[in-house]
């Protein structure tokens, strides 16, 4: 009874050994390790893909407001164009209206009833006159800001990158 005891135990042990000494094939082994070695590979060019994409529409999301701000800068040109010409003609017009008011007492306002309140009535209207006249603003001769440049316009050497 020993000796079958003994027995089974050395055919278990050898079984047992043999069962998990059983590895997988070498070539299974080698395809596995280059899977990963793949992986490895492709997981750096999908970060800096996935990184390359989101530059992409971060560019394009500049680009479209750069040229949205370009478009309210020239909206913002015109508008100012239009309230400096409001204001030179104001000015114009309150010059033409001082030499008519110098003209009028010229000719005699100022005499007859009550010349005092005339002459107030004067010195008042030369004051707002005076003061339209008074720092008008110009429009500069140069522009502020070049014009964007549209992509795939050629353009000198300087703006490309090496």
């Amino acid at each position: 009874m020993k000796t079958s005891i003994g027995v089974f135990l050395v055919a278990l042990a050898i079984g047992g050994g043999l069962a998990f000494s059983q590895g997988q094939d070498p070539k299974q082994d080698q395809r596995q390790e280059q899977k990963q070695e793949q992986k490895d590979k492709d997981a750096p060019k999908d970060d800096s893909a996935k990184r390359m994409e989101l530059l992409e529409s971060d560019l394009v999301s500049t680009r479209k407001r750069c040229e949205g701000l370009a478009s309210e800068l020239s909206e913002t040109k015109v508008t100012l164009a239009k309230v400096v010409h409001y204001l030179d003609a104001q000015a114009t017009s309150a010059a033409a209206l001082q030499e008519a008011l110098a003209a009028s007492e010229a000719a005699g306002f100022t005499a007859g009833i009550n010349p005092n309140s005339r002459e107030i009535l004067l010195a008042g209207w030369r004051a707002t006159l005076n003061t339209q006249q008074r720092d008008v603003p110009a429009m500069p001769v140069t522009p502020l800001v070049e014009p964007l440049k549209k992509p795939g316009a050629k353009s000198d050497a300087t703006d490309t990158p090496k």
